[in-house]
This record gives C-alpha cells, structure tokens and sequence, in this order.
C-alpha cells in the first residue's frame, strides 16, 4: 500500500511536470518553426525596422567613428583606380533600377572580394530613360513601379529576394532608395504620402527579413543656397520618420557655367539638414565641373575637417540626368586620369574624412 500510495504520488508530480514541460516547450518549438520558415518575420509590427542606430553621433560633438569616403566603382574596378589616385576607399556606390528585377548579390561579391566593408545602392523602382529627355517624360509615372504598387505589396517577391542577398552579403549595405524624389525627373515623385507608404513598406520588408546589415539612406535633392521654406516644406513632404531612416543625406554637384555652386554655397542647405532632422548628413553623390577642380575639392576638404556630423561622402562622376538638361561646364573629365592637382585634393579630403575625432 505504501509502495502504491509513492508510485500514485510519483505519477501526479509526472503528470504536472509533462503539463509544465508542454506548457513552456509546446509553444517555443513552434516559435522556432516559425522563425525557420519566416513566418515570425512577417508577423513583425509594421513601425519595426532593421536600422541598429546611427555610427556617428547626432549632434554637434566628434563623431564616434572616422568618417566614410565612398567612390562609385564596381569592385573589380577599385585596385586600378586606387593605384591612380592613392586613395582607398571604404565604400563602393553602385546604381541598380527595377525594371529587370536586378539581384545585388553579385555586385556585393565583387565588392567584397576587394576589401572594402560597406557598399552603397542607388536602387530606384523604374525603368530609366534616356538621359536627355524632357523632364515632363523623365518623370513621367511608371504604374508597374509606382509608389501604390509598392506601398500595396505587388513587388514584395522581388523586394524580399533582395532583401536575402543583402543580408547575406557579409557588408554593411547602405540603401539609397528612391532618390532625389522632389525633383521632377523621376516617376517616384508623384504622392508623397504615397511615397512615405512605399518607403515604410520596403524597409518592413527588410525588417522581416532580417536584413540588419541594411542602412536605409533617404537623399533628397536640397538646392544650393539658403533654402527657401517652400522648398524645405516639400522636400519635408517626402519624409517616412526617423524610425524608418538610417541616413539622410543629399546630392552635392557643381555643373559649372549657369550651375557654378561652389562649397560654400551647398553648406548652408545642409546644415539646414542637419539642424531639421538632427542627423549627421551624408553627400551621397559628389562631382565638378573640371575647370578649378582641384580647388573645389580642397574647399570640400576644410569644410568636412570643421564639421564632424558631416558623416561620408561619396565621389561619383557617373553620366547625371542632371547634367543632361543644364548648361553645364566640362563634367567629362575623370579624377584617375587628370594630372591637374585633383588627385593630391581628394588625397587630402581622404585623410580628412578617415581622421577619428
């Protein structure tokens, strides 16, 4: 009676220990299945996001890190135009559009295979134009790529298979989604509201896809000068909110001719930018004209030396829509080749930006 009245007691505690076993491990192994399978990721809340928090500080202090100096090359381009110049880079900026549904995995290899550790995607949902075009037809809506389509999730299987290579690609991947979207030459611009939906929604994507390796870099273009509170109120139109944004930064070119901006005319817009969004700004596409270049870079480089939330730039001497409709000077010339001085400026801007406060 005894040995039954232990072995009864034995199979109570059994049974109240399976029911708290199954009460705790039941549901943490179909948590695990569905983290596996991706499930989980899509049940994340729309306001999370795979932006892991600025590298440099937000305000006026030194910045915590060297900044970045950025090129637009491929990486099987960099180690002959690193041994021109003298000058290595960080990151490598690359353009890549929607209309054929482009994977950035073999982009990313290739610029991993030469060292570098960040990269930086222009990616832009539309099928581009020939430069030249009046902007009413550059700009013109693009419905299979539109803001809605977007935002409504018809591009999800692309946005997702991107967001995989991303996050498999072993660098710190910088996404300039959607640029320069209150000018009036891309088909993004139409609908803010529409645009900030799209926005949110591409970087859910990645949130759910566990891209945590993405920087999501929204890049207006500021005008050159003081910024007018017109123009600042539209470009402000276009923004998703800071939990939806990593960077912000902006186009800094000067065209030459009747599009001469010197330094100091682009340093009022983003400082404006900076005091706005209190982040540190990024110029994400930076280029003259060739007469005085070598001087314009040298001014580029004092003004990054006196302002430590100016957080990267990126040299970039791609053929620009811009350029296509301007009066400009000589945009044609290549830094790697010139002998003008060019090389020894952006020298110096390079030991600016990799100098840690």
């Amino acid at each position: 009676m005894f040995s039954r009245h232990l072995y009864n007691r034995h199979r109570g505690r059994s049974k109240i220990r399976l029911r708290a076993w199954t009460a705790l491990t039941v549901p943490a192994l179909i948590a695990c299945s569905a983290f596996a399978s991706g499930a989980l990721g899509r049940l994340t809340p729309r306001s999370w996001q795979p932006i892991t928090g600025p590298v440099y500080s937000t305000d006026d202090a030194t910045p915590q890190l060297a900044r970045i100096l950025g090129v637009a090359l491929t990486g099987p381009q960099l180690p002959k135009w690193a041994g021109l110049t003298g000058v290595r880079p960080q990151l490598l900026m690359s353009f890549q559009n929607w209309c054929d549904r482009p994977s950035p995995a073999r982009l990313l290899a290739q610029d991993k295979a030469v060292h570098v550790t960040m990269a930086l995607i222009t990616w832009d949902p539309w099928c581009p134009t020939p430069r030249g075009l009046p902007d009413r037809i550059e700009g013109r809506r693009q419905p299979a790529f539109s803001n809605a389509a977007i935002a409504s999730g018809r591009l999800d299987r692309y946005i997702r298979s991107y967001a995989d290579a991303v996050r498999d690609s072993g660098l710190t991947v910088y996404i300039r989604y959607a640029h320069e979207m209150n000018g009036t030459w891309y088909p993004w611009q139409w609908n803010p509201r529409l645009y900030i939906r799209a926005w949110r929604h591409v970087v859910t994507i990645f949130g759910q896809e566990h891209a945590v390796n993405a920087r999501f870099v929204w890049s207006g273009l500021w005008p050159a000068g003081p910024a007018s509170a017109t123009a600042v109120k539209h470009l402000l139109a276009y923004w998703p909110g800071r939990s939806y944004v990593s960077d912000i930064g902006t186009t800094a070119i000067n065209f030459g001719a009747d599009h001469r901006h010197p330094v100091s005319q682009l340093t009022p817009i983003i400082a404006t930018m900076h005091k706005r969004l209190r982040m540190p700004v990024m110029l994400t596409e930076v280029n003259t004209e060739y007469a005085g270049r070598a001087g314009w870079i040298r001014s580029l480089a004092s003004y990054a030396a006196r302002t430590p939330w100016l957080s990267g730039i990126v040299w970039c001497q791609l053929p620009s829509y811009g350029a296509a409709h301007l009066d400009t000077g000589d945009m044609s010339w290549q830094l790697a080749a010139d002998t003008g001085g060019s090389k020894a400026a952006l020298r110096t801007l390079a030991a600016t930006m990799n100098k840690p406060g």
